[in-house]
Formats: structure tokens, sequence, C-alpha cells
């Protein structure tokens, strides 16, 4: 279903579609639901009875489906270095979902519900909830996501979550994306995406790392798509998984493992890739060895 999801603009993007076996199937779809629908009837707290069964009233359809379809986008830098997050699930009966967080956030705290805005937006004929929350983010998460809301939106078989730079409009694009033929499984990491993340963190911080710089700092260490690492699960008779990666990425990986411990500007002259020795002066070099 999220296929139409993965583009080259995200620094990560993950899809997961397993064809899960009968007997897997059976174990979720039936044992885990009269297990868990037991456990209920057992408890003796008429209140946590009453959510628990319609918990499992939700997500019971999907569970008997037996299929597992989710994918994950980390997108970006923006121009003020922060990224976007992209969630998203298939269910069945998503409009059930929404309905039981609808009642429960009624009983929220007064001020959790301040931060809840129903149908605060609209595209098409699905409607947007916001939820205001950036300002319980730590200084981490602000430096990554900036200060935006998350976002919500749940179609009648899939739930979506975004937050970041550009959340609302990843959301919109999210619900009217196509589905599209993917691997069973797929993990792609863009360094080029995601270095200005790492070497933002860098010892010294953002401040130390000037935004041009480290623009020109990436487009000189990747050339193309020699920015990629990609993890792929073929499904079938036999599970097939395959990882590719660049020099480029390798070289860059392993100096980020002592970032830590280095200024901007040093990792940065380590990144250097050495420049190629003019063929004349390569061929004197071999003839000497």
């Amino acid at each position: 279903m999220f296929g139409g999801l993965i583009g080259s603009k995200a620094a990560i993007s993950a899809l997961l579609h397993p064809t899960l076996p009968e007997d897997v199937r059976k174990l979720i779809g039936t044992d885990f639901v009269e297990g868990f629908k037991k456990n209920v009837e057992e408890e003796k707290d008429a209140k946590k009875r009453e959510v628990a069964s319609k918990i499992m009233e939700m997500i019971e359809p999907s569970l008997k489906a037996g299929e597992l379809d989710l994918a994950f986008s980390f997108r970006g830098p923006s121009k003020e270095n922060h990224y976007t997050f992209l969630g998203a699930v298939k269910v069945k009966e998503g409009k059930k979902v929404e309905e039981l967080l609808r009642e429960h956030a009624k009983t929220a705290p007064a001020k959790d519900q301040a931060k809840m805005h129903f149908d605060a937006e609209t595209s098409g004929e699905f409607k947007i909830h916001k939820f205001d929350v950036q300002g319980d983010f730590d200084e981490k998460t602000q430096a990554i996501l900036g200060k935006h809301p998350i976002y919500l939106a749940i179609r009648d078989d899939a739930i979506f979550v975004t937050g970041g730079a550009r959340g609302l409009e990843t959301i919109k694009e999210a619900l009217v994306a196509q589905p599209k033929t993917a691997p069973t499984g797929l993990l792609e990491i863009s360094m080029s995406h995601l270095a200005p993340l790492i070497l933002g963190h860098a010892k010294g911080g953002q401040d130390q790392a000037d935004p041009e710089k480290m623009k020109k700092l990436v487009q000189d260490t990747f050339k193309g798509d020699n920015d990629k690492i990609r993890v792929t699960l073929q499904g079938g008779e036999k599970l097939k998984g395959s990882l590719d990666m660049s020099t480029a990425v390798i070289k860059f990986a392993a100096l980020m493992g002592t970032h830590e411990k280095k200024t901007f500007k040093e990792v940065g002259k380590e990144l250097k890739l050495p420049k190629k020795k003019p063929k004349k002066e390569k061929e004197k070099e071999e003839d000497k060895e």
C-alpha cells in the first residue's frame, strides 16, 4: 500500500510487507485475540475492562486479516536543517480507531485536551487532526524536528502520522499516494540527506557547522546515487536479502564514528576525498614500482 511514499528526498525510508505463514496468521488472528478477550473478562476493574474491550474491537479486524503493511520515512533537511517524519500502517475499519480516539480524548486532563485539535485541517474527503505537543519536545528533538505540531489522519484502511518541518504537507501527500510495487522489505538510508544531522551534532554543535560549508562538503563527498545504504528483502519460497553501499558511504561512516570528539571543521578536512593523480604522474609511479 505504501510503495508510493518512498522518494529520493528521504534521509531514511523503510517498508515492510511480509506474507505471513498460515500458522502465524492463526496465532495472531485467533489465538492472540481469544487469549486477550479471556484476560479482559477476568479484569475486575470495570473501567479498564471497558477500555480493553473497545481496543480489542478496534484492532481485531486488522489482526484477523493477518497482513502487515507499514512504512516509515524521515525526510529533509529543510533550509533550517530540520527534518520531517512520516509513519503509516495499514488497518481494517480505521473509522473505529478514530471514534475511539475521539471518545477517549474527552477523558484526558484539561491541559492535554487543549493541545488536541480534531478536524483542524481538511484534505479532500479526509480530516487531519493536529496535536500541539511540540512544547513537550526536549532540546535535541526540537533541533531535529523544529517547533512544529504532530498531525494524524485516519482513513478506513490506514493510519498516518507526521511531524516536523513539512508535517502538514507530507500527510496531505501521503493520503493520496498510490500503491506501488515494492519489495517485501526495504531500508534505504541516504547519507547526503542525513549528513547535516550527523555533522550538526558533532563536537561544538550546530553553531560551528556553517550550513553552506556543510552543503558543499556533502556535495563534494557524494556524487549521484553513491550516498545510499540499501537493505532489500525479497519474499517467495525463500526469503532473500541484499545489502548495498558505496565506498564513499564507508569512508563517511568511518569518520563519523569519531565525530563526538571532533569539530565540524576537523571532520570536514578528513572527509575530502583524495584528488585523482594525473595519468602521466600515475604511470611514472608505476614504472618506479
